[in-house]
């Protein structure tokens, strides 16, 4: 029901299988957030690079959401030892060496840096792309499917089920205003903005 969309029919099929992989990247990262640091690190470096063979917005929102959960959760464990929190960080940090090595050394990075450009979509064209997340090209079908999201999500907030862990505030947070400020077209790539909404559907399903 939630894969058969507009992004799907444009083909976009890496871009959702790295939207997939993206959700158990996160929960693997926060799996492992009490394992050694070396298996950390690993764990989240093959993540990284394969989100990053899978769609390059796919690694950037890995990246928004581990600097979001690492954040908030250094801020805790701050008040009991400042270098557990550093190295958290630092551990964070560190899973996305490989995937801005493999971007610097491909041919994306030459046809970005050669043609720099930020256009900011201003106007409605925010405000419908969660709508057109679901859109399918069918207006039958698509109302359809608004109708049971919306009531999907209101039985899990009726029976209480829609619960959010604190340590998800933050990256929730980032992920939001990432999606605010993301541009129409940013360095070579086009129609950036609207390849960002696939994720509230994943996190709503």
């Amino acid at each position: 029901m939630f894969l058969f969309n507009w992004i799907l029919l444009f083909g976009f099929l890496n871009y959702l299988f790295g939207v997939g992989l993206l959700l158990w990247a996160v929960g693997a990262w926060i799996a492992l957030s009490r394992s050694a640091p070396w298996c950390r690190v690993l764990c989240g470096t093959i993540f990284s690079i394969a989100l990053f063979f899978c769609h390059l917005t796919t690694v950037g929102l890995y990246a928004v959401i581990v600097a979001g959960y690492e954040i908030q959760r250094s801020t805790r464990v701050l008040r009991i030892s400042k270098w557990n929190a550093v190295c958290n960080l630092l551990v964070g940090t560190s899973i996305f060496i490989a995937p801005l090595v493999l971007f610097i050394a491909s041919s994306t990075w030459g046809e970005a840096s050669s043609s720099i450009g930020y256009v900011y979509p201003w106007g409605w064209t925010k405000l419908i792309t969660f709508w057109r997340a679901l859109m399918s090209g069918s207006w039958l079908l698509d109302n359809l499917m608004g109708v049971v999201v919306a009531m999907f999500i209101v039985i899990l907030i009726c029976h209480g089920r829609l619960q959010v862990n604190r340590f998800m505030y933050l990256p929730l947070i980032l992920l939001l205003l990432t999606y605010v400020i993301m541009p129409e077209r940013l360095l070579s790539g086009r129609g950036i903005h609207v390849r960002r909404d696939s994720w509230k559907t994943a996190i709503v399903t």
